[in-house]
């Protein structure tokens, strides 16, 4: 009963938690997890950008549904341990006329790359592009797209579906287990 009960919160907390470091590679440890989602949040919260942090293989690729108002830091590993670093803005953050500043910070921090000091290196390059986008004006694509009050209005739905989900799967469980525990009493 234990178990269901802690597998129930935790997927539960899982709904309210939106990550956006995906370490496919496993080179970021907890710690710096943690410092990179609160710089994320710091830059998300003045701009209101959503931001996504990757490590790929080389091969791979990221993409995302809505890309208005969107960063993208991809970290792609190559031969030899050579990565190669993607830094993408949507379409509406017209960074052009800052592109020597991203170039710059892109450049000075390389050498953390190099020495395989990636959460430095993550932190390094989105504080530079932090600073960017505080001069950058970002207008919206076209007059389509969801508000965020729209979107907000969707968001208890798809937590209450989550919720009743989890709630059959827990008393499925529950069940199953009330069930096993007859049969042994019964024995």
């Amino acid at each position: 009963m234990k178990k269901i009960i802690i597998m129930f919160l935790f997927l539960l907390s899982s709904v309210f938690s939106f990550a956006t470091i995906n370490d496919n590679l496993n080179l970021l440890k907890d710690e710096e997890k943690s410092e990179i989602n609160e710089k994320i949040e710091e830059i998300q919260n003045v701009k209101g950008l959503t931001i996504f942090v990757n490590t790929l293989a080389e091969d791979e690729g990221f993409a995302i549904s809505d890309p208005e108002r969107a960063m993208i830091l991809n970290l792609k590993k190559g031969d030899k341990e050579v990565y190669k670093v993607e830094l993408s803005f949507s379409k509406d953050i017209d960074v052009e006329d800052y592109q020597e500043d991203i170039n710059t910070t892109l450049n000075d921090s390389a050498e953390l790359l190099e020495r395989k000091e990636y959460g430095k290196y993550i932190l390094t390059v989105l504080d530079g592009a932090g600073s960017v986008l505080q001069e950058v004006n970002i207008e919206a694509l076209n007059q389509m797209t969801m508000t965020k009050e729209q979107e907000n209005n969707s968001t208890p739905i798809m937590v209450a579906a989550f919720v009743i989900i989890i709630l059959f799967i827990v008393y499925k469980m529950y069940a199953a287990y009330k069930d096993k525990s007859n049969q042994e009493e019964d024995d």
